[in-house]
């Protein structure tokens, strides 16, 4: 994860302070998993799994050669199917037993990262920034001082 510095550009800071208010809304569907990661993407129902379980969940799969912080989904999934192996830690099984719910695009597609935001699931600027700001009620005075044309000084 990226941490907050202060020698980058405005923009890039303003993204990184609001990133935990945005993730929620953005997750990975999965197509032919070549492009996600297993443990460190949202595609998943239980969210980011190193997030959720912390680095054992790494551990425990590494026998089944999953256990690489950089495993890919395609790594689980054989002929369009899940197949992640047998599981020998409870974090293992709950996480395999949820993928039936997990949402796929068709086999060959290439996996996709989703906006939903609002309920086009199209990004825009706008739902960004109606899941950050306050939202308050419109004071009388407002008209005031923003009006088409004007910019506050």
């Amino acid at each position: 994860m990226v941490k907050n510095v202060q020698n980058c550009s405005w923009v890039w800071r303003k993204i990184l302070k609001y990133r935990d208010k945005v993730e929620p809304h953005v997750r990975t569907l999965i197509g032919d998993g070549r492009s996600t990661s297993i443990w460190l993407d949202k595609w998943h129902p239980l969210g980011i799994l190193i997030n959720r379980f912390g680095n054992k969940i790494c551990y425990d799969a590494r026998a089944y050669h999953i256990g690489s912080r950089t495993a890919l989904v395609e790594e689980i999934i054989r002929d369009g199917e899940w197949l992640p192996g047998p599981s020998t830690s409870f974090d293992l099984i709950d996480t395999w037993r949820e993928l039936p719910s997990v949402e796929r695009l068709l086999p060959g597609d290439k996996d996709l990262i989703a906006w939903i935001g609002n309920s086009l699931g199209i990004f825009t600027a706008k739902s960004a920034w109606d899941l950050v700001r306050v939202q308050a009620a419109k004071l009388e005075w407002s008209e005031g001082i923003w009006f088409e044309g004007n910019i506050p000084r």
